[in-house]
């Protein structure tokens, strides 16, 4: 498939504590393997050949893991040299280089996510081609998750919060998304200004954000369908993380090359 799948690997995974035993967060075992390599798996299994990860904390020991292609997955790497004063809206710019060698249009997905693979054909068959991943049944009892608002399938907004908190929320961030080159074009631009003038310690969802408000450029927002996935923060995410793989493993086996 004619994608450039771009993946932010660069922080420390400070809320797991001791269970990422000081390795980066993609390479924390879930279910026996690095928690990255399952979603490589799946990107893999899509027909995606092309992957930037974007690195930082501890680089070459997931450089050293990874190599430079995994089966038909060819992979290079970006680099984040302020991952510790800066935030992923920062790690996504720094892969911009890499983008425009290829030109392509993009699958941009976080690296501690573990889903179904049936979440990423859905993500990656819709119609549109600026989509984000909703969960609408996710509700935390927090208000540290990452909500997306929307109107008319288009999203109006990123909050943080519980859902039911906003009338308007059409779902939980999940943190897999597909753009244009020409949103990527636009994106990028927005971000080189918005750098310059308020500073690098931007998470991506916020950057997305305030490019819908000073812009009026919004993607378009999907359900998952009700496909699990889950984002590994906690350490009692890598148990329902590794619950869900093993539902996974029982309808759809199938081996594991890579590491």
């Amino acid at each position: 498939m004619s994608l450039h799948a771009i993946i932010p690997a660069a922080g420390v995974a400070s809320r797991l504590g001791r269970h990422a035993g000081g390795a980066p967060k993609a390479l924390l075992p879930v279910a026996g393997r690095p928690i990255l390599c399952h979603a490589l798996d799946a990107l893999i299994a899509c027909g995606i050949s092309r992957l930037t990860l974007v690195l930082g904390f501890q680089s070459q020991r997931l450089r050293d893991t990874l190599g430079e292609r995994i089966g038909t997955l060819a992979i290079d790497y970006a680099y984040n040299a302020d991952y510790a004063s800066t935030e992923h809206g920062f790690s996504l710019y720094c892969a911009r280089t890499a983008w425009e060698r290829s030109g392509l249009p993009v699958l941009f997905m976080d690296a501690d996510n573990v889903f179904e693979p049936a979440l990423l054909v859905r993500l990656l068959t819709a119609p549109q081609p600026d989509r984000v991943l909703v969960d609408p049944g996710m509700d935390s009892a927090v208000h540290d998750e990452e909500l997306v608002l929307g109107d008319a399938g288009r999203v109006t907004g990123f909050v943080r919060g519980r859902a039911r908190d906003f009338a308007d929320c059409v779902g939980g961030f999940v943190g897999m998304n597909r753009f244009s080159p020409a949103y990527m074009r636009r994106l990028f631009a927005f971000m080189e200004t918005l750098f310059a003038r308020e500073g690098r310690s931007f998470k991506y969802e916020r950057v997305f954000h305030r490019m819908i408000i000073e812009q009026d450029i919004a993607p378009a927002y999907l359900d998952t369908g009700a496909l699990g996935w889950v984002n590994v923060n906690h350490p009692h995410d890598v148990a329902r993380a590794e619950a869900l793989l093993a539902r996974v493993a029982a309808t759809h086996p199938s081996p594991h090359p890579h590491p």
